[in-house]
C-alpha cells in the first residue's frame, strides 16, 4: 500500500474518531493524513517533473551476435583462420 492508501486510511479514522467525539485521536489521526498526503504530493511533483525534463527515451542499438563478415560458407561462423589453427593444434 502506498501513501496515498496510508492517508485516505487515516483520513477515514480521523473522520470516524472525530464522528465518535475522540477529539484528540481525530487530531492525530488527521495530522497524519495531511503529513502523508503532502509527502505523497511532494514526491508526486518531483517525478513529473523529472519525467518532462528526462525527454524521451531511446531504443537501445541492436548489435549482431555474430557479423557478417566473419560468417563461413558452410554457415558455422568461424573465419577459416582460427578453423586451421584448430586443426593444426589438434
Amino acid at each position: 500500500m502506498g501513501l496515498l492508501g496510508w492517508a485516505l486510511i487515516f483520513l477515514v479514522v480521523a473522520l470516524v474518531a472525530g464522528a465518535l467525539g475522540f477529539r484528540g485521536a481525530a487530531g492525530a489521526a488527521a495530522t497524519i493524513a495531511k503529513v502523508l498526503f503532502g509527502i505523497f504530493l511532494l514526491v508526486f511533483i518531483v517525478l513529473l517533473i523529472m519525467s518532462f525534463l528526462g525527454g524521451r527515451a531511446t531504443a537501445p542499438a541492436v548489435v549482431p551476435l555474430i557479423m557478417p563478415s566473419l560468417t563461413l560458407p558452410t554457415g558455422m561462423g568461424v573465419p577459416a583462420v582460427f578453423t586451421n589453427a584448430l586443426a593444426l593444434a589438434a
